[in-house]
């Protein structure tokens, strides 16, 4: 297969929005990733999977804007002959397990299944992983990995759920899909260092030339981000080591007062003679050109929340020099002494399993529980104020680094690099989804495990099958205006459509008894159960009746007891 594969992609605009107040990596991400895709497809149709159609205008609408001649087509969840044919269906998030399960009413061979992950420490995700071992996911789906921490993490998830299933079951063979490592990526050209941004903001916030500005970039949360204790120690420490003047640029965005009081204040007592300020980074004009105004990007993560970070790369491709915490996806962006420095971190190894239980149990919120196990990380503080003060110090040496950065940023980050790999395993996927239909592998019945009429079917007493008599209801004469009423259809879209429905009017028009079997008549096969099982609704609301009990199962002793 040589020709680029062309998802049909599942757009929600949570996973894709970076226009919000409540900005997270994950959406930068999804913005990031879209963007590079419909700059990158080589197909002129672009699919969305879309809920409602509302969010498929706002996808429409981003196609519009990418100045590509591209045409946006909309694909409901049931247009499964769109699927079968695209073959491919890409997940901003990692639920593979969720989604297998909705494919498998139509067989695990409809489509391949591709997510990717993000934060993988809420219960959510750890759920989703862990279901991959009892989910009809097959192994031409995938579960894109952004760094070898997260491969690690999701491996023990998911090795713990198929090893409590040996020991459950005596189950020997598990399926997985795939499971590659791919980073995140990131339009370098969209960072670029100015002397007229560097002027302006240093200007704003009354930064003096000989001062050494010191970034962080992204949400501001003690809890769920990074501390700003670390940082705020280590410049400090910094500072009285070299006698440099400096200060620290926190930009992003506050969930609420109490987190800005902890960055601005109480971070503010441990470095009494660093300057703080705070901008918003939720701007996109900000977003792209506060780099500009830094001397040093440093981001101390130190929480279980974070996976890849994406600013990282950000300010790599910024040109910025880097200090960061080796801290899971941070240690596969850096190579420590060449395009960035990387401090050591302490995370014990001894249980925090009663950390998780107040969570699961519900004494804990989420963000309580990322912040108890946040407590536990400890960044080197003094090798982080050593390395600070060495880039402050060291004109020459803070640019060979920030040179090496951008370099490594275009040719391993870009979405010009990155992209071709997600193509690849899409190609990949596609390759194995063709072999298991040309070998006619077998589709599983899970679905029936979601079948109500299987489920409940020793609920009723009776049904009707092909011999089933029946007659014009006591409100037969009303058939055009009682479907009107409120509460009398609930659910249109899974009755017989509306061409059905006055065909069978028509039918006992002419006809006072008729045989369930003689209205399917005619009828395309795939028709005739949604028919069949309209007919129990036209009998409920009086259109229709039961006229005997000569129809097998239509009348007569109870069948089940």
């Amino acid at each position: 297969m040589t020709t680029p594969a062309n998802p049909v992609l599942f757009f929600h605009p949570d996973g894709f929005r970076a226009s919000r107040a409540d900005l997270k990596g994950r959406h930068s991400a999804g913005e990031s990733f879209l963007s590079a895709y419909l700059d990158q497809t080589a197909h002129p149709d672009v699919y969305a999977l879309c809920g409602r159609q509302e969010e498929f205008h706002e996808f429409e609408a981003i196609v519009k804007d990418c100045e590509r001649p591209l045409q946006a087509k909309h694909v409901g969840r049931n247009d499964i002959a769109v699927l079968r044919q695209q073959g491919l269906l890409h997940l901003p998030h990692p639920q593979v397990a969720e989604e297998a399960r909705v494919r498998s009413f139509h067989g695990e061979t409809a489509y391949a299944i591709c997510g990717v992950t993000h934060t993988i420490s809420s219960r959510a995700i750890i759920d989703a992983i862990a279901d991959l071992a009892t989910a009809p996911a097959m192994p031409w789906d995938a579960v894109i990995l952004t760094s070898r921490a997260v491969e690690k993490a999701v491996s023990v998830i998911l090795g713990n759920a198929e090893d409590y299933l040996r020991r459950r079951t005596g189950a020997a063979k598990f399926t997985r899909p795939m499971l590659p490592v791919i980073p995140l990526g990131t339009h370098v050209n969209r960072f670029q260092r100015k002397d007229s941004d560097r002027g302006r903001w240093r200007s704003k916030l009354q930064l003096a030339d000989d001062t050494i500005a010191v970034l962080f970039f992204g949400r501001l949360s003690f809890h769920a981000k990074a501390s700003p204790f670390q940082l705020a120690q280590a410049v400090e420490m910094a500072a009285r080591e070299g006698k440099q003047r400096y200060a620290i640029i926190w930009c992003g965005w506050f969930n609420d007062d109490f987190q800005q009081s902890v960055f601005m204040d109480t971070a503010k007592q441990m470095a009494p003679s660093v300057e703080f300020h705070h901008v918003d980074g939720r701007a996109a004009e900000t977003r792209f050109s506060i780099w500009s105004a830094a001397d040093i990007f440093c981001s101390l993560s130190d929480n279980i929340q974070e996976t890849f970070g994406l600013t990282i790369i950000e300010a790599m491709a910024a040109g910025l020099p880097v200090i960061a915490s080796n801290w899971d996806g941070y240690r596969d962006t850096i190579k420590n002494g060449i395009t960035g420095i990387l401090v050591d971190t302490y995370f014990p190894e001894v249980s925090l399993a009663d950390v998780a239980n107040r969570h699961i149990s519900g004494v804990d919120s989420y963000d309580q529980f990322i912040g108890a196990a946040s407590q536990f990380c400890a960044v080197d503080v003094t090798q982080t104020a050593r390395w600070i003060a060495r880039l402050g110090q060291d004109g020459d040496w803070r640019r060979k680094l920030a040179a090496a950065a951008r370099q490594a940023a275009e040719s391993e980050f870009d979405w010009k690099v990155i992209l071709p790999r997600y193509q690849d395993l899409w190609r990949a996927q596609l390759e194995a989804l063709e072999r298991a239909r040309r070998n006619n592998a077998p589709n599983s019945l899970f679905w029936k495990g979601f079948d109500p009429a299987a489920i409940f079917a020793s609920y009723p007493s009776h049904r009707l099958d092909g011999r089933a008599r029946l007659a014009r209801g006591p409100h037969f004469a009303h058939w055009d205006d009682l479907v009107k009423e409120k509460g009398i259809a609930i659910n249109q879209a899974v009755l017989m459509n509306r061409t059905e429905f006055y065909a069978i009017r028509d039918r006992f028009a002419a006809d006072e008894v008729l045989q369930a079997g003689h209205l399917l008549a005619g009828l395309a096969a795939e028709r005739q159960p949604i028919v069949l099982r309209s007919l129990y609704w036209l009998v409920k609301i009086g259109l229709l009746r039961i006229a005997s009990s000569d129809g097998g199962d239509a009348a007569g002793p109870p069948k089940n007891t």
